[in-house]
């Protein structure tokens, strides 16, 4: 995971820097809000939903759910993503955290219809991804869901094609700590505990759900 003093540093502007890029149409943003509503619809089907957001920052996504009726609890490693989530949901139980340690100890034990992420798994590398997932089934209802909004791709073609389009602007795993998801590449591995989905948002932006079969109403076994 990255500092968390360079999240505090942009948590002011974080916001506004996320709608211009996604308003240009541009890496690494494009995509965006299509990702949130998109979430927000899956949860929102669900009156009351018991959600948590890993990496809930300054909780774009949310307020929206909080306000809404669910029952949301947030997670971060940045103070001041935080004390700005706060602001925006006075009594909602905000927890600071690294996430990639797994869940805070406090959690040990709930369990939650919706496990979401929007823009911060692909600060863990794949392996690591696989592993929370597996830490977090515990968590899960019966046929709870994880959902994951990122930079991601559905294949190496469209990673390659997005890296050329975005030139030096594109964010290395090995220089710059992010790993984006490519589907293809993970699907084996996932496909061994979870019923997974990838859903395609931009060139850049894509939405990864997971059930897993054991508790999954409709498992395979």
């Amino acid at each position: 995971m990255p500092n968390n003093s360079r999240f505090d540093r942009w948590a002011a502007s974080y916001d506004r820097d996320v709608a211009e890029s996604d308003a240009r149409g541009e890496y690494p943003f494009a995509g965006y809000r299509a990702v949130m509503e998109y979430i927000y619809g899956a949860v929102t089907a669900i009156p009351g939903a018991r959600v948590l957001d890993l990496g809930v920052g300054t909780s774009v996504l949310a307020k929206g759910l909080h306000d809404a009726g669910a029952a949301v609890t947030g997670v971060d490693f940045s103070a001041e993503m935080l004390q700005i989530a706060g602001k925006n949901m006075p009594g909602v139980r905000l927890i600071q955290w690294d996430f990639s340690r797994g869940l805070p100890p406090e959690l040990a034990g709930e369990r939650f219809d919706f496990i979401l992420s929007t823009y911060a798994l692909h600060h863990l590398p794949d392996a690591d991804k696989l592993e929370l997932f597996k830490d977090l089934a515990p968590n899960l209802t019966a046929g709870g869901a994880i959902i994951d909004g990122d930079v991601m791709f559905p294949d190496w073609d469209a990673y390659l094609a997005c890296k050329a389009a975005a030139g030096a602007e594109f964010d290395d795993d090995e220089r710059d700590g992010e790993f984006y998801l490519v589907y293809d590449e993970m699907r084996e591995a996932l496909e061994t505990d979870w019923d997974a989905s990838f859903i395609p948002m931009s060139p850049c932006a894509g939405i990864l759900v997971l059930q897993h079969f054991k508790l999954n109403s409709n498992s395979k076994e």
